[in-house]
């Protein structure tokens, strides 16, 4: 586990996935700000990429004015991420043509703040806010998978404590949250909000 405390990360870029930070294994990020980082059009994760299976954790910090395809300020990868009085904002999924989300066939761009695909989020007194999707998902997508019985198993997105979802934006659905079942997301104990459309 890599630990990283006190410490701005800014001006990143790279064609592939995590223009500011790529997370393989596991990272913990304490007082971090991550700001201004770009993925570019057809990748993942403008300023944090958790890829397969990996853990990342964030406290006391900010992921803000990122740019991807798709996810433009957090991508996870089915991973695990935990946020705690940390904020996401002002990041931007920006245009794909060969990635970021398709329907019927053509590419378009989602999750500007957050994409949760197949992993495991929790929220807990954080902010998610100002962040753009050209398509779907403004403030996060979530993608889940259910079970027989019509129950989650993964893909769970869990909004707790004093969390807000709030002032995202979208082209087409979700200016807050777009998530392909509504099972996958959870408000923990009725005091987060998500106010977006």
């Amino acid at each position: 586990t890599v630990t990283v405390r006190d410490l701005t990360i800014t001006n990143g870029q790279t064609t592939s996935l995590g223009g500011g930070i790529y997370v393989g294994t596991a990272a913990v990020l304490t007082n971090v700000r991550v700001a201004g980082n770009s993925a570019g059009t057809n990748n993942f994760g403008g300023g944090i990429e958790a890829d397969f299976h990996s853990s990342l954790t964030l406290v006391d910090s900010t992921v803000s004015g990122n740019t991807a395809g798709g996810s433009g300020g957090i991508d996870m990868f089915m991973a695990k991420a935990s946020l705690t009085n940390s904020t996401v904002s002002g990041n931007h999924a920006t245009g794909a043509t060969t990635d970021g989300c398709a329907f019927g066939g053509t590419f378009y761009s989602c999750a500007g703040g957050i994409w949760n695909y197949h992993g495991t989020l929790a929220l807990t007194n954080s902010i998610v806010s100002a962040n753009t999707a050209a398509y779907r998902g403004g403030g996060m997508r979530n993608d889940a998978t259910l079970d027989g019985a019509g129950n989650p198993t993964d893909g769970i997105t869990i909004l707790s404590g004093s969390t807000k979802i709030s002032s995202n934006t979208a082209g087409d659905q979700g200016g807050g949250i777009w998530a392909n079942v509504a099972k996958g997301i959870f408000a923990a104990d009725g005091t987060a909000t998500y106010p977006d459309p």
